[in-house]
């Protein structure tokens, strides 16, 4: 389509008119603009240039990949540094959750004593252990009887048989009639043992954090680094194994730790079945050995408190400004695994060491 010189004219018309109106505009309106008006666009300005700086470049807070780090390395420690002493071990305070996790313990192994009569767990299961009790006394006179019968079949003197019976009634019935007070001193036993062990590893923490921002370029007085806008996040990127396996640690350390505070309940309250038949074989009964893998299973709160604890001590071993960060990463994380399965295995460590 061929334009005429008139409608040329118009076109450009119309577009020198636009132009005019919008100079006219933008005059009046900074005439009627205040000083504060002119800062406050000035400011504005400012800030949409300091954004595009940011982009690509300029100094970045990274503070935040500090909290992650220091999180992620204490972290295994949570679960058995609360349920032992209410303190949130990635913060060094008590909060509510902690303090939850304590009263659970407290509720399960009868505070620092060791008594239970006040416990809500033991007091809402009272019908039924009150039942099992007088279960585990039935059954403590059939098997002396039907042991009475089975030396009398065998011509063995009937009086003594007798006196056998009774006594074996009399000595297991004693020690099941006063076996909450020795469930609760074997308890407060180990309760004492925990109680001198804590998390003592904060400083370890706190060196391998800085350490690793120091390797990273990280200005560590402040946190700091200079880089663009996503650096923070390239940052967790790089570090993102470790963090992970201290992850999957933390896992280890609450499974293993919450399965062992079911396991206390559970063997408390079926310890009497357990020593029916102490009188029989001593030192050498099932009861006995009962009673020692009840102790066992307070050990292995312990152990894994020793297990968490070493962890940082070993990895601040690293030489992490060496130049291979990536291989240092790798191997932080497979010391988190590995400490994560010796958790799971502080079962069978606990036995090893109570026989």
């Amino acid at each position: 389509m061929i334009l005429t010189q008139r409608e040329k004219y118009l076109n450009y018309k119309k577009r020198v008119d636009l132009i005019s109106f919008v100079l006219i505009f933008l005059s009046i309106t900074i005439i009627c603009l205040t000083p504060t008006s002119f800062a406050g666009i000035g400011e504005s300005l400012k800030t949409i240039v300091n954004f595009f700086k940011s982009l690509t470049g300029g100094s970045k807070d990274v503070s935040g990949f500090k909290e992650i780090l220091t999180w992620a390395f204490s972290c295994p420690m949570y679960l058995p540094i609360a349920v032992t002493s209410g303190v949130d071990v990635t913060t060094g305070q008590t909060n509510a959750n902690a303090q939850a996790l304590q009263n659970l313990m407290k509720n399960i192994v009868g505070g620092d004593t060791g008594d239970v009569s006040s416990s809500i767990i033991y007091s809402g299961l009272s019908t039924g252990v009150a039942l099992l009790k007088t279960l585990a006394a039935f059954m403590l006179i059939i098997i002396a009887m039907g042991r009475l019968f089975q030396n009398l079949n065998k011509g063995q003197d009937g009086i003594q048989s007798i006196y056998k019976m009774v006594a074996e009634i009399g000595i297991t019935g004693f020690i099941m009639m006063n076996l909450d007070t020795i469930v609760a001193t074997i308890t407060a036993i180990g309760v004492a043992i925990l109680s001198h062990f804590s998390a003592s590893s904060s400083g370890n923490i706190d060196s391998i954090v800085s350490s690793i921002g120091s390797s990273m370029g990280i200005n560590t007085d402040n946190w700091t680094i200079d880089g663009p806008i996503f650096i923070e996040a390239s940052l967790i990127f790089k570090m993102i194994v470790p963090i992970a396996t201290s992850m999957l640690c933390f896992i280890s350390a609450g499974l293993a730790t919450l399965q062992t505070l079911i396991e206390l309940a559970v063997r408390r309250i079926l310890a009497p079945f357990a020593v029916i038949d102490i009188y029989e074989e001593g030192l050498r009964s099932p009861g006995v050995r009962y009673l020692k893998k009840y102790f066992a299973t307070l050990l292995k709160i312990l152990i894994i408190i020793l297990i968490a604890n070493i962890t940082p001590a070993l990895i601040s071993s690293i030489s992490i400004s060496d130049g291979s960060f990536f291989l240092n990463a790798m191997v932080m994380g497979v010391i988190n695994l590995s400490s994560g399965a010796m958790m799971l295995k502080a079962d069978s460590i606990a036995n090893d060491v109570v026989g």
